[in-house]
């Protein structure tokens, strides 16, 4: 009876371990699903993600080529797309009242912002993400005390605005440019 028990709890083990090794390695893969799956059902429009890379106990994530498309009967290629975002933070940080963020660097960003009567795309995005919070939050006592984030380094680059409004023309906006060049 014992070594049944000892092959069981080694056999339990080893199947963790083994499932642990395959998560680590689609670790990529499954993010990338996920960060499919998630905006599309959130926002309710189809969102894809070229490629995501995340380190989680180095506390990276770096994105590639994030496109979330225009609802229906709105103008423009997409309501978004990105080129490369990537993101750093301090893991234990998470843990903490502050979350430690060492990188915030997007470079790349395109909008397609189109107003119709009587909403916008931006709305309809908005009004769906709106449907996740379950309606009204009951009261709460004390209010609850969020976590706070610090950042070390923010960059945002080459980003542009399509602005359409109404029956006007479409008005083009850019950031400014890279200082680097």
């Amino acid at each position: 009876m014992k070594k049944l028990i000892v092959r069981l709890v080694l056999a339990v083990v080893v199947l963790v371990i083994v499932v642990g090794v395959i998560v680590y390695l689609y670790l990529d893969t499954i993010a990338k699903k996920a960060v499919e799956a998630g905006g599309t059902y959130a926002m309710g429009v189809e969102t894809t993600v070229n490629s995501v890379s995340l380190h989680p106990f180095a506390g990276q994530l770096e994105m590639q080529g994030l496109t979330v498309a225009n609802p229906k009967g709105f103008n423009g290629a997409h309501l978004m797309q990105t080129g490369t975002f990537e993101l750093e933070l301090v893991p234990g940080s998470l843990m903490e009242k502050t979350i430690m963020l060492k990188k915030f660097e997007l470079d790349g960003l395109d909008m397609y912002i189109d107003q119709q009567m009587p909403k916008s795309n931006i709305s309809v995005i908005m009004d769906n993400l709106k449907k996740l919070g379950g309606g009204e939050k009951p009261k709460q006592e004390k209010p609850s005390e969020g976590k706070n984030v610090k950042v070390d380094l923010i960059t945002i680059r080459n980003v542009v605005a399509h602005v359409k409004v109404l029956v006007g023309p479409e008005l083009t906006i850019k950031g400014p440019p890279d200082p680097d060049e």
